[in-house]
């Protein structure tokens, strides 16, 4: 009977040892999806980049060198709504977007020294993820792409492949009027 006592209580740490085994086999699987979910997605150097709430898809370079985004605007006017600052403007396809300021940024320019802009949020799609950047406000219509993406809309999100363009899809909801 003592044999017999014995044997089961290594039975009992055996099992006992088993589930804490088992248990840390599965926080590590857990873990390792965990990271795998957060690795930033590569991106090219420029790609398509949708603005859902104007159902709009234009082309963004996608600048590290760029702390902040832009936007191209035309007809930008300032005015006040609910005590609040405002601004409307048109894109480059001629949608009207009124949005409340977020601030005013200046930024420093190679041919104009420094320009006031306006800041606003939008919430765009990059990649496949939504997520809601400030973009300040430019006439851009000089340069090849309507939208720059700076790195402070990436952090942590995306990484540029320089050698490529178009790597991923702006598939966040549907977006149907397209621009260039």
């Amino acid at each position: 009977m003592g044999n017999q006592s014995f044997e089961k209580k290594n039975a009992i740490k055996h099992v006992s040892r088993l589930k804490v085994l088992s248990f840390v086999l599965f926080l590590s699987v857990f873990a390792v999806n965990a990271m795998a979910d957060t690795s930033p997605i590569v991106t090219g150097w420029v790609e398509k980049v949708a603005i859902p709430e104007y159902n709009l898809t234009l082309k963004a370079k996608v600048d590290s060198g760029a702390d902040s985004s832009s936007l191209h605007a035309v007809s930008i006017h300032r005015f006040t709504k609910n005590n609040q600052a405002w601004v409307q403007f048109r894109t480059q396809d001629g949608i009207a977007i009124q949005k409340p300021v977020l601030r005013i940024v200046h930024i420093k320019t190679k041919t104009k020294g420094t320009q006031a802009r306006e800041v606003v949020e939008l919430p765009i799609c990059l990649a496949g993820q939504l997520t809601t950047v400030p973009v300040n406000l430019v006439d851009r219509g000089h340069f090849s792409y309507p939208m720059l993406i700076g790195r402070s809309a990436m952090e942590g999100k995306f990484l540029i492949n320089p050698n490529q363009k178009f790597l991923t899809e702006p598939k966040c909801g549907s977006v149907s009027r397209k621009t260039s």
